[in-house]
């Protein structure tokens, strides 16, 4: 079984799989067969930004989970083993070893709640957690996957090239709330080669029916989205910080999935945008509604590039 690498004590590790609120069982389930998975939780601990990376595998038969997990990195290695409803994963401790010395008395473990279950890939994130050693960390995000043991090919290397990205995105919204200049050819710059490693691992993978693929896309998308939160949160931002991250989220497919969430996401942005237009048009700013124009028409947003044109015309030469 091939073990992600961690990079922070055993106490943070633990610590970063709790949420903030219990969660009800789910009806989804985790068919029958192999599984293997990867888990990267991200937050912060003492300031300090963490990243965590593990693996498991389990066989589900029965209704009923058997397997185990490894987890390791820098001194602190630790295992346990899987088990529970296959619509529930549980994950106990069995052993911990910190500077090479085993760890006496280990308890402790937790619960996954299944978020999607489809074909071959599964969802979820940690819930119900209960250890003797808790750390204190603020998580911002969960990433829990498995496919199935059989699968034609190992997604590893795509959330090698996924991690990078979330590293990336965190550090572009550190730099836009410090309201600091973001160099390296702006975000679209710096996300571009990040977002194209991912999808050209993600498209390598074989993937049964095709549900893989949609999930990894998904998984990009979702990462990129937590830049257009962000500005639609502050929406004061500079008109260029605002096109750089609606071409971003347009980019990576944040926009024009068709599903019920990013048509949300996409219906605000565009409230945004409208709201920018008409605040440009009574400042009369001219430099601004051109701007805002060119980015209606990049995005495709034909009533808000209109907008703008009437809004210089009104104004004039």
């Amino acid at each position: 079984m091939k073990i992600g690498r961690l990079g922070a004590s055993l106490a943070c590790l633990l610590a970063m799989l709790a949420p903030a609120a219990a969660a009800q069982t789910s009806e989804l389930r985790a068919g029958e067969g192999e599984w293997v998975g990867f888990i990267s939780f991200r937050g912060e601990a003492g300031r300090v930004d963490q990243m965590f990376r593990g693996g498991f595998e389990f066989n589900s038969a029965g209704g009923a989970l058997d397997g185990d997990f490894q987890w390791g990195g820098g001194v602190v290695q630790i295992g346990g083993v899987v088990n529970g409803p296959d619509t529930m994963p549980r994950f106990d401790l069995t052993s911990v070893v910190s500077n090479g010395e085993a760890v006496p008395d280990v308890s402790g473990g937790g619960e996954i709640q299944l978020t999607a279950a489809s074909c071959e890939r599964l969802e979820g994130t940690g819930v119900n957690i209960d250890v003797a050693i808790m750390g204190r960390a603020e998580i911002s995000q969960i990433v829990w996957w498995a496919v199935r043991g059989n699968a034609a090919s190992d997604p590893a290397a795509f959330f090698t090239a996924f991690e990078a990205l979330q590293i990336k995105v965190g550090d572009l919204l550190k730099a836009l709330d410090g309201t600091a200049v973001i160099t390296g050819g702006g975000i679209i710059g710096q996300l571009e080669p990040l977002l194209t490693e991912a999808e050209t691992l993600a498209a390598r993978l074989a993937r049964a029916e095709g549900c893989g693929l949609e999930f990894y896309r998904s998984v990009i998308a979702a990462e990129v989205g937590r830049l257009l939160e962000f500005v639609l949160t502050n929406p004061e931002v500079d008109v260029f910080t605002l096109g750089q991250v609606f071409l971003s989220a347009l980019r990576a497919g944040v926009f024009g999935s068709g599903s019920e969430a990013t048509g949300s996401l996409e219906s605000a942005a565009q409230g945004l945008l409208a709201e920018r237009i008409a605040a440009a048009g009574a400042a009369e700013d001219v430099i601004e509604l051109e701007i805002l124009g060119l980015i209606a028409e990049d995005m495709g947003w034909a009533d808000q590039a209109n907008d703008a044109l009437a809004a210089l015309a009104r104004i004039g030469p």
